[in-house]
Protein backbone atom coordinates (compact mmCIF):
# COMPACT_ATOMS: atom_id res chain seq x y z
CA UNK A 1 0.00 0.00 0.00
CA UNK A 2 2.92 2.34 0.77
CA UNK A 3 4.16 2.07 -2.98
CA UNK A 4 0.32 2.96 -3.75
CA UNK A 5 0.44 6.14 -2.07
CA UNK A 6 4.01 7.09 -3.50
CA UNK A 7 2.41 6.48 -6.85
CA UNK A 8 -0.88 8.39 -6.39
CA UNK A 9 1.39 11.42 -5.24
CA UNK A 10 3.77 11.09 -8.30
CA UNK A 11 0.21 11.26 -10.25
CA UNK A 12 -0.91 14.66 -8.54
CA UNK A 13 2.20 16.42 -8.50
CA UNK A 14 2.55 15.90 -12.66
CA UNK A 15 -1.20 16.73 -12.97
CA UNK A 16 -0.77 19.36 -11.19
CA UNK A 17 2.49 20.79 -12.97
CA UNK A 18 0.55 19.80 -15.87
CA UNK A 19 -2.56 22.07 -14.84
CA UNK A 20 0.07 24.68 -13.55
CA UNK A 21 1.66 24.80 -17.11
CA UNK A 22 -1.80 25.10 -18.83
CA UNK A 23 -2.73 27.96 -16.88
CA UNK A 24 0.67 29.70 -17.55
CA UNK A 25 0.53 28.98 -21.44
CA UNK A 26 -2.82 30.27 -21.19
CA UNK A 27 -2.00 33.59 -19.63
CA UNK A 28 0.84 33.91 -21.89
CA UNK A 29 -1.29 33.34 -24.61
CA UNK A 30 -3.34 36.43 -23.36
CA UNK A 31 0.03 38.75 -22.80
CA UNK A 32 0.76 38.04 -26.33
CA UNK A 33 -2.50 38.72 -27.66
CA UNK A 34 -2.58 42.28 -25.91
CA UNK A 35 1.00 43.09 -27.35
CA UNK A 36 -0.19 41.98 -30.56
CA UNK A 37 -3.32 44.50 -30.35
CA UNK A 38 -1.33 47.32 -29.05
CA UNK A 39 1.02 46.71 -32.08
CA UNK A 40 -1.98 46.72 -34.34
CA UNK A 41 -2.87 49.48 -32.54
CA UNK A 42 0.14 51.70 -32.75
CA UNK A 43 1.22 50.67 -36.85
CA UNK A 44 -2.67 50.97 -37.62
CA UNK A 45 -3.09 54.33 -36.46
CA UNK A 46 -0.15 56.10 -34.83
CA UNK A 47 2.45 55.60 -37.39
CA UNK A 48 0.59 56.85 -40.54
CA UNK A 49 -0.22 60.23 -38.13
CA UNK A 50 3.49 60.29 -37.31
CA UNK A 51 4.22 59.83 -41.23
CA UNK A 52 1.41 62.31 -42.11
CA UNK A 53 2.81 64.52 -39.65
CA UNK A 54 6.08 64.26 -41.55
CA UNK A 55 5.02 64.55 -45.01
CA UNK A 56 3.19 68.18 -43.80
CA UNK A 57 6.14 69.58 -42.12
CA UNK A 58 7.89 68.85 -45.16
CA UNK A 59 5.75 70.48 -47.76
CA UNK A 60 5.78 73.25 -45.12
CA UNK A 61 9.29 73.51 -45.47
CA UNK A 62 9.35 73.08 -48.88
CA UNK A 63 6.12 75.66 -49.14
CA UNK A 64 8.75 78.38 -47.09
CA UNK A 65 11.26 77.72 -49.65
CA UNK A 66 9.07 78.43 -52.68
CA UNK A 67 8.20 81.91 -50.58
CA UNK A 68 11.33 83.01 -50.53
CA UNK A 69 11.15 82.34 -54.23
CA UNK A 70 8.29 83.71 -55.40
CA UNK A 71 9.86 87.26 -53.46
CA UNK A 72 12.81 86.69 -55.61
CA UNK A 73 11.06 86.13 -58.81
CA UNK A 74 12.21 88.82 -61.42
CA UNK A 75 10.04 87.60 -64.69
CA UNK A 76 6.85 86.70 -65.22
CA UNK A 77 7.99 83.30 -66.16
CA UNK A 78 9.87 82.85 -62.89
CA UNK A 79 7.07 84.06 -61.28
CA UNK A 80 4.38 81.58 -62.81
CA UNK A 81 6.85 79.01 -62.21
CA UNK A 82 6.62 79.68 -58.67
CA UNK A 83 3.19 80.23 -58.55
CA UNK A 84 2.86 76.67 -60.02
CA UNK A 85 4.99 75.13 -57.69
CA UNK A 86 3.57 76.60 -54.61
CA UNK A 87 -0.40 75.53 -55.93
CA UNK A 88 0.92 71.76 -56.43
CA UNK A 89 2.40 71.71 -52.74
CA UNK A 90 -0.91 73.66 -51.29
CA UNK A 91 -2.96 70.49 -53.06
CA UNK A 92 -0.33 68.04 -51.67
CA UNK A 93 -1.05 70.25 -48.33
CA UNK A 94 -4.48 70.17 -48.53
CA UNK A 95 -4.34 66.01 -49.19
CA UNK A 96 -2.14 64.77 -46.82
CA UNK A 97 -4.16 67.79 -43.79
CA UNK A 98 -7.08 65.46 -44.91
CA UNK A 99 -5.98 62.35 -43.90
CA UNK A 100 -4.37 63.02 -40.59
CA UNK A 101 -7.43 64.68 -40.14
CA UNK A 102 -9.26 61.24 -41.08
CA UNK A 103 -6.41 59.27 -39.21
CA UNK A 104 -6.77 61.98 -35.90
CA UNK A 105 -10.12 61.50 -35.92
CA UNK A 106 -10.23 65.25 -35.56
CA UNK A 107 -12.02 66.17 -38.85
CA UNK A 108 -11.18 69.58 -40.72
CA UNK A 109 -8.61 70.97 -37.66
CA UNK A 110 -5.30 70.62 -40.12
CA UNK A 111 -7.44 71.05 -42.92
CA UNK A 112 -8.78 74.23 -41.99
CA UNK A 113 -4.95 75.20 -41.23
CA UNK A 114 -3.99 74.16 -44.82
CA UNK A 115 -7.23 76.11 -46.09
CA UNK A 116 -5.95 79.18 -44.52
CA UNK A 117 -2.64 78.46 -45.74
CA UNK A 118 -3.68 78.47 -49.41
CA UNK A 119 -5.64 81.68 -48.74
CA UNK A 120 -2.74 83.69 -47.58
CA UNK A 121 -0.68 82.12 -50.22
CA UNK A 122 -3.22 83.22 -52.57
CA UNK A 123 -2.92 86.48 -51.44
CA UNK A 124 0.36 86.72 -51.61
CA UNK A 125 0.54 85.53 -55.26
CA UNK A 126 -2.42 88.37 -55.75
CA UNK A 127 -0.15 91.02 -54.31
CA UNK A 128 3.27 89.53 -56.27
CA UNK A 129 1.00 89.71 -59.23
CA UNK A 130 -0.37 93.58 -58.43
CA UNK A 131 3.38 94.61 -57.79
CA UNK A 132 4.68 92.95 -61.37
CA UNK A 133 1.67 95.32 -62.70
CA UNK A 134 2.71 98.29 -60.63
CA UNK A 135 6.22 97.65 -62.09
CA UNK A 136 5.66 97.32 -65.72
CA UNK A 137 3.31 100.82 -65.37
CA UNK A 138 6.32 102.48 -63.87
CA UNK A 139 8.54 101.59 -66.38
CA UNK A 140 6.33 102.68 -68.98
CA UNK A 141 5.41 105.67 -67.31
CA UNK A 142 9.32 106.26 -67.11
CA UNK A 143 10.01 105.11 -70.53
CA UNK A 144 7.32 107.83 -71.50
CA UNK A 145 8.71 110.62 -69.77
CA UNK A 146 12.17 109.61 -71.06
CA UNK A 147 10.54 110.04 -74.66
CA UNK A 148 8.69 113.52 -73.32
CA UNK A 149 12.51 115.00 -72.15
CA UNK A 150 14.11 113.49 -75.64
CA UNK A 151 11.44 115.55 -77.39
CA UNK A 152 11.68 118.55 -75.36
CA UNK A 153 15.60 118.72 -76.51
Amino acid sequence: MKLRGIQARLLLIVVLSTLAMLVASLAALRALDEIGDAAETVTGHEVPTVTAVLRLARIGERLQQRGAGLMAAATPEELSAAQDAILADIDEFTREAASLDAARNQPGRVSAISTELADRLNELREALAKRSALAAEVARQQSNMLADEDRVR
